[in-house]
């Protein structure tokens, strides 16, 4: 994954404000890079432009060597589905869909086989298995967050994104939580994580600081 002179303007009433400035950052795969910084230094804004969610002002971003800046929103979202991972810090689980329904579901929209078993074995990895047919409705905050990882490790992504994964977990799941992400990292996959914990950034490979929109 890369970001190449990656700059991202918003208008905030009629004056333009600049969030990011000209951020350039590569992750190779096997590498977990963590980003910390103060609240509103952009940090969750770099994590959306990285998975395609937002679009850079200018700059580009690159997954697995592919420049998207041309895509369709349609291509982006097949790219998502197939190649990226999120844990978000609001879950974005579909209230409608069981725990083992929403971490099959990424794997179910690819056509893959075995897609239900493969979201058991990551919900039993988190010790969701005996609250995998409820809802979300139905579990706890930290429960949520946890079906949310399982449903980011699911299949074969090749570019893994969290934003601050451990904010709703207790500090043994959280440890579970990182060791898993490490392994996926150490199997091939590239990482950047969003964390305001020097005890989860001490589990990557490189710690940069955002300030001011800038990346140091």
């Amino acid at each position: 994954m890369k970001l190449d002179n990656v700059t991202y303007t918003v208008t905030d009433g009629a004056r333009p404000r600049t969030i990011l400035r000209g951020v350039s950052l590569e992750v190779a795969p096997g590498e977990l890079v963590a980003v910390m910084g103060p609240s509103g230094s952009g940090k969750t804004t770099l994590l959306r432009i990285a998975g395609l969610l937002e679009m850079p002002t200018s700059g580009r971003v690159l997954i697995d060597g592919l420049d998207c800046s041309h895509l369709t929103p349609n291509a982006r979202a097949d790219l998502r589905r197939d190649k990226l991972g999120f844990v978000f810090q609001d879950y974005n689980l579909i209230p409608s869909l069981t725990l083992l329904e929403n971490v099959a579901l990424p794997l179910e929209l690819a056509g893959v086989s075995g897609a239900r078993t493969a979201a058991l074995e990551e919900l039993s990895a988190l010790g969701l298995a005996e609250v995998a047919a409820h809802f979300p409705s139905d579990v706890s905050g930290g429960e949520r967050q946890r079906a949310a990882i399982a449903r980011a490790f699911i299949g074969s992504r090749t570019t893994l994104l969290a934003d601050e994964p451990t904010g709703a977990l207790d500090t043994a799941t959280s440890d579970k939580v990182i060791r898993l992400l490490r392994e996926k990292i150490d199997a091939g996959a590239s990482g950047l994580l969003v964390t305001h914990e020097p005890r989860l950034a001490a589990w990557a490979d490189r710690t940069l600081h955002l300030k001011d929109g800038e990346l140091q």
